[in-house]
């Protein structure tokens, strides 16, 4: 089975969320509001989500959708959802840092097998699917195949996370303790500042990993929307993508993503971290 009408789609809904996202962050006024959890939501987080859907809706009627602001369709776990963040890094987005981007993701069976990453503000498009490689380009350049990086073993990688060390919480200063004894680096450093999208212009450690510049990144925390759009593109890049459990799955809140031959150790490292 082939993916090409599917990855042609993910960039047809890039295609629309990428001058709605760009006319808020260009503007004025991005209607900033506090959710529940005490994260940031703008206005052009909410009008993506929904222009996403209204053409999903119209164009692939039988596929269902899970969004980070208005949550998921009813339907059955192994069917086809487009998982879509509108705006992920909306901190950035507010404070009009160039290092955002709309996530898009398909997953069907329970596996991710379309990625789309679009960052407007940057130019930039990172996209994959099962079968047609992973591939990254600035506007009007020729796309380029990702390749993850070679090296062997934890002791020389590069690895970053998120919450990124400084702002780690006490529970998971274990990890950041850990992560850097195990490693070569830990990004973001000192001389960096205190975020790795801001350290790079990369819009995600993952995309990172697919760019052959992390070899390792570990996500403590997020939803589906967070993770499912990058991990085709990491696994199509060579790389390997999991839970903290070894598992597949992208709604489990954190995930680890790597060059596929530190993963195993990785994982191990991390997961004794956190006790």
């Amino acid at each position: 089975m082939t993916y090409s009408d599917d990855l042609a789609l993910a960039h047809r809904l890039a295609d629309l969320a990428d001058p709605v996202s760009m006319r808020y962050y260009d503007g004025a006024d991005l209607g900033i509001v506090i959710k529940p959890d005490g994260s940031p939501v703008t206005l052009a987080d909410r009008e993506v989500e929904q222009v996403l859907r209204v053409e999903l809706a119209t164009v692939r009627p039988d596929d269902l959708v899970i969004g980070e602001e208005f949550g998921a369709d009813d339907g059955e776990p192994d069917g086809r959802f487009w998982i879509i963040d509108p705006i992920d890094g909306t901190s950035h987005f507010i404070g009009k840092n160039d290092a955002w981007s709309t996530l898009i993701g398909l997953q069907e069976g329970g596996r991710v097998t379309v990625g789309m990453a679009s960052a407007p503000a940057l130019s930039r498009r990172w996209w994959a699917a099962t079968g047609e490689g992973a591939w990254s380009a600035t506007e009007g350049a020729e796309p380029a195949r990702l390749t993850v990086s070679s090296t062997a073993t934890l002791d020389k990688s590069v690895l970053a996370m998120w919450p990124v060390a400084h702002r780690a919480s006490a529970k998971l200063r274990p990890v950041v303790t850990a992560l850097s004894e195990a490693s070569a680096l830990l990004r973001p450093t000192a001389d960096e500042g205190g975020s790795l999208r801001e350290a790079t212009g990369n819009v995600h450690g993952g995309l990172m990993v697919a760019e052959g510049l992390l070899d390792g990144y570990v996500l403590l925390g997020g939803g589906p929307w967070d993770h499912a759009a990058v991990v085709p593109i990491v696994e199509a890049a060579g790389g390997r993508y999991s839970d903290l459990s070894g598992g597949s799955r992208v709604d489990a809140g954190a995930g680890v993503y790597s060059n596929g031959h530190i993963h195993d150790e990785l994982l191990r490292v991390v997961n004794e971290a956190l006790g």
